[in-house]
């Protein structure tokens, strides 16, 4: 998938990406190229992530008090997750995947039960849960109105459904580089009312809904929390047109920044050195939407996630970082979130002695772009 086109329902007001390929395309992704591995730590996960589950455990355990609640977590990456709420003291814990390599994780590093399939197979062979959780997943689905009447049908009587979303009302005030919020793999961009109208939509209410401002490593980024049971009877919602006015603010703030980005770039060009890349997560693949970065001499791009190793962007490889060695030529690190660890590990992990340039705090100071020339439409 190359981009695509950010827009605004002319009725409701929900905001999501347009032009994309089937459910069956993302289940492929996640299953096959998943970055939730944690290859690199062998299923642990960094401080902020373990940080922002205690979080979501207390919670969820605020409004959910009885340990003996059966909880299912959609989405459970490699376990860590459910491992918080069992050593909180609930006993039947259980995840969802589509990546097998999650699924052993969970199972050899948190024993935890993790079934590998993706959302839009989800059956559980008659077992019913009190709550169930999305965390990080909503905004991430082709077909949000499937996984919905399948998640409601996993529900014992009385259950709940738990979301964390990111706040898209909220976007323009934590822009820490153009169109971050824009990945590829985020499809959805929700507000507390455009998320209450969709659960509406299938029979659900808002019984609490909150928002949070939890921090991926040093970087702020607002979400959702919001909790929903069935009702057999759902008033209709009123439409959120804010919500759109909120993206244009942010497509507005990303655009200013991202017209710096060419100029900041130019040294590299200049220096003549070839250029190592590493990391090839959503920064890289904005990146390289731009001439300024993708005519830069790139020998080659580096990441640690083994599911991208060994295949190519542009032509141009993708190595593990133990394949560098003597390799020459500037490291330039391409990640908003993660770009001191990355260098503290080219030193120290892996004893590099390199140039190294980080495009958000390092020698060199630049930002995200979006996948393509994103445009804020109606429809």
């Amino acid at each position: 998938m190359a981009g695509y086109l950010v827009v605004a329902c002319m009725d409701c007001g929900f905001v999501y990406a347009d032009d994309l390929p089937g459910q069956e395309t993302f289940d492929r992704y996640y299953r096959e190229l998943s970055k939730y591995e944690s290859h690199d730590t062998g299923g642990e996960v960094a401080p902020w992530a373990a940080t922002i589950h205690r979080s979501i455990v207390a919670e969820v355990s605020a409004r959910l008090p009885d340990r003996r609640a059966r909880i299912l977590d959609v989405g459970a990456a490699s376990g860590h997750l459910l491992a918080a709420f069992r050593s909180a003291g609930f006993e039947h814990v259980v995840g969802f995947d589509p990546s097998p390599r999650c699924s052993q994780l969970g199972f050899e590093r948190y024993g935890v039960r993790i079934i590998n399939e993706p959302i839009s197979q989800i059956a559980l062979g008659g077992e019913r849960f009190d709550i169930v959780l999305l965390a990080s997943v909503l905004e991430h689905l082709r077909d949000i109105g499937g996984a919905i009447r399948g998640l409601g049908e996993l529900l014992a009587p009385g259950g709940a459904i738990w979301f964390e979303v990111p706040d898209a009302a909220r976007f323009a005030r934590h822009v820490h580089s153009p169109f971050h919020q824009f990945s590829l793999e985020h499809i959805n961009f929700f507000t507390k009312k455009s998320l209450s109208r969709l659960m509406r939509r299938y029979g659900f209410e808002a019984v609490d809904a909150w928002t949070t401002t939890r921090r991926i490593n040093l970087m702020p980024d607002p979400g959702i929390d919001a909790l929903f049971v069935c009702r057999d009877a759902c008033p209709s919602q009123e439409n959120d047109h804010a919500g759109a006015q909120a993206v244009r603010r942010y497509v507005e703030d990303s655009t200013r920044l991202e017209s710096e980005l060419c100029a900041r770039i130019a040294p590299l060009h200049e220096s003549g050195k070839e250029i190592v890349v590493w990391g090839t997560g959503s920064l890289t693949m904005h990146l390289l939407t731009l001439d300024a970065f993708r005519t830069l001499p790139i020998r080659c791009f580096v990441d640690a996630n083994r599911n991208y190793q060994g295949k190519t962007i542009g032509g141009i490889p993708v190595i593990a970082p133990e394949a560098m060695g003597s390799m020459t030529g500037t490291i330039l690190v391409a990640s908003h979130a993660s770009e001191a660890d990355i260098i503290a590990g080219i030193r120290t992990k892996f004893g590099l002695d390199n140039e190294v340039v980080g495009l958000v705090g390092g020698t060199t100071s630049t930002v995200l772009l979006p996948a393509t020339g994103v445009v804020l439409r109606s429809t």
